[in-house]
């Protein structure tokens, strides 16, 4: 619509030159962000940092990668016995820093602006995800792949903005800017569609910074179809250009170099818990061998596994129900059905306690259902299964593979067999280059 206008204004060559700047301004981002999302150096310079002695972990390719132990990215182990008495990671707790979105609002964009303009660090809060170590692997590289999807999106909604603003400043450049040009370029950051609209959610501090810029942007674009000056006119639009010159600092360069840092750390955090895992996968299969191979113990066992997962499905149900809102006495029923067919007395006192606790609070109630959960899966193969599934590393398919069989049987109760797909897997899993 705006380059219809300039072609009857006679300028031609307006959006063309526009599409070469902000072309110019992706190549140059770009660049920038090779060099700073290069994980080599940023690994290398973490490492020098962090506390304790360099460790070898594991990506999600099976290929050594130096790191630290667990505890250097404020990981807790909490550690259980297996019946065959060897330790294991009963429960992970993940310390995680995020934005304090409340608190930047509270001190003030600008204030927070200034301090990280001095090298600081925007408010953070800290929150600990107790979970097992499987999600704990799953979670830290999902948080990688999250990253790179938000720096694909965000280059996308920046050429957008790189572009809108370059050729807004060429029509500038023309000599003079209509207002009902300037009426087409405030629909594409205030409409139903425009910028503005795609910042909800935002809560990072440098994508809040942004779009405070994009909304002064907005402002004085409104200033200059109001005033009828000329002069003033070409001020409050060279304004709105420098405003969003600095929307694309902000959502750019300043969000890519966080971005960059946190990978890095996150990714040496993955590989550490990787191998804590794979370790504990070739305990966990002795443990599973020593059940399956035992006359008195490998029916009850299977029994037990398929009891559990059940159980952790109605525990699941009644989670889900407290996330949708459902009223007290809806998750109360869920929790009572599973006191009524729990075997265990275990279970039958963490019910109860867990019903109590819904009264007062269903968060906290929540919290320890999800402790119930852990205490029921972290060493049930069919959980186990799942769970590296869904994780889905590479390297470890000839390991599924076998271990999908192992599965199989068991849950046709076919414990022969399980034993010897079991007894496959854990060759597997010593085809692990450590």
């Amino acid at each position: 619509m705006v380059e219809g206008k300039i072609k009857e204004g006679g300028i031609n060559k307006t959006a063309d030159n526009a599409k070469e700047i902000a072309e110019r301004l992706a190549s140059e981002r770009k660049f920038k962000q090779l060099v700073l999302f290069d994980e080599q150096p940023l690994q290398t310079k973490l490492l020098a940092v962090l506390k304790g002695e360099d460790k070898y972990g594991r990506d999600e390719f099976g290929n050594k990668q130096k790191t630290k132990s667990p505890g250097a990215f404020n990981v807790k182990i909490v550690e259980g016995s297996l019946g065959n008495k060897a330790r294991y990671p009963k429960m992970i707790l993940l310390k995680m820093k995020r934005d304090n979105s409340q608190l930047i609002h509270s001190l003030g964009l600008k204030e927070i602006e200034k301090d990280m303009k001095k090298g600081k660090d925007s408010p953070k809060k800290t929150i600990t995800i107790a979970t097992d170590i499987f999600r704990a692997v799953r979670l830290c590289k999902h948080l990688r792949e999250g990253y790179q999807k938000e720096i694909n999106e965000k280059n996308k909604f920046l050429e957008e903005a790189e572009f809108f603003n370059a050729e807004l400043s060429e029509l500038q450049r023309r000599g003079g800017i209509k207002v009902d040009e300037l009426k087409i370029f405030l629909e594409k950051i205030d409409g139903e569609s425009g910028f503005i609209k795609k910042t909800a959610g935002w809560k990072t501090a440098e994508k809040l910074l942004a779009k405070d810029y994009l909304e002064g942007a907005s402002d004085f674009l409104k200033k200059a179809i109001e005033t009828d000056n000329g002069s003033e006119r070409s001020r409050f639009v060279a304004a709105a250009c420098a405003k969003m010159t600095a929307f694309r600092n902000r959502l750019g360069e300043w969000r890519d170099k966080k971005i960059g840092k946190f990978s890095a750390w996150n990714f040496l955090r993955e590989c550490s818990l990787r191998k804590v895992r794979d370790d504990y996968l070739k305990t966990l299969f002795d443990d599973f061998l020593r059940i399956i191979r035992n006359e008195k113990l490998r029916f009850a066992a299977v029994t037990n596994w398929n009891t559990d997962m059940r159980y952790y499905n109605m525990l699941l149900k009644a989670e889900q129900a407290i996330d949708e809102g459902k009223s007290y006495g809806e998750v109360r029923a869920l929790l009572v059905e599973l006191y009524k067919i729990s075997r265990y007395s275990r279970i039958k006192d963490d019910v109860v306690r867990i019903g109590k606790l819904l009264k007062d609070d269903f968060s906290t109630a929540k919290t320890a259902m999800e402790k119930l959960e852990l205490l029921l899966t972290v060493s049930n193969p069919f959980y186990v299964f799942d769970e590296l599934e869904k994780t889905n590393d590479a390297y470890l398919s000839d390991f599924l593979g076998k271990f999908k069989l192992a599965v199989d049987r068991l849950q046709h109760n076919d414990v022969w067999r399980a034993a010897t797909f079991l007894e496959a897997a854990r060759t597997e899993l010593d085809r692990l280059n450590d």
